[in-house]
């Protein structure tokens, strides 16, 4: 049983969604290893049809890893940028998360404490 992606529907079998993570597993190990092999390419490649050959096997095997991992929701999962280089500088994402929530409540009490005045600038310019 799958949505019209092709996941399984996880929160009905367990053992569907462990063989969905087990095959995504396989298709990002697919990806590494065509990262080994384009790393290669300069030091044995003699003509231009291995090193398009070696790009465009890598090129398919990230094109199937997003196809897969897209159907796991059946939407697209926006991560913001500063999470992305939060974590990538060895913050807690979760940590970054209260950061990005704060800086947004302070700027709505702000936003909202300029509509004030401006409704109280607004009445009283009104006789």
């Amino acid at each position: 049983m799958s949505d019209t992606h092709g996941a399984p529907e996880t929160a009905h079998d367990p053992k569907m969604a462990s063989e969905y993570i087990k095959g995504l597993r396989g298709r990002v190990e697919e990806v590494l290893s065509k990262i080994d092999v384009v790393e290669s390419i300069g030091k044995d490649a003699k003509d231009a049809s291995v090193v398009r050959d070696r790009l465009n096997a890598y090129i398919g095997a990230l094109e199937s890893l997003y196809t897969e991992a897209s159907s796991l929701h059946g939407d697209e999962v926006e991560v913001p940028l500063e999470v992305v280089q939060y974590v990538d500088d060895g913050g807690n994402p979760d940590e970054c998360m209260r950061h990005i929530m704060s800086a947004v409540l302070r700027e709505s009490q702000r936003i909202h404490g300029k509509k004030h005045a401006i409704e109280v600038f607004e009445e009283n310019s009104h006789p």
